[in-house]
């Protein structure tokens, strides 16, 4: 579940909620620049070709 701002629809700027099932969560590397030394951070997140189904609530 996520929060969305600033969705167009009919003309309009609004505020949305998307609900998506996902089967698995892939690991992925998160990058920072901290004052001169890059952090690297391995992780887990969604890859957006893994979406089996959602919704989009305006």
């Amino acid at each position: 579940m996520s929060a969305l701002d600033h969705i167009k629809y009919d003309q309009k700027t609004c505020q949305a909620v998307g609900v998506f099932k996902i089967d698995r969560k892939q690991p992925f590397i998160r990058s920072q620049l901290i004052d001169d030394y890059l952090a690297l951070t391995l992780t887990k997140g969604i890859d957006i070709k893994d979406f089996n189904k959602g919704a989009l609530i305006i």
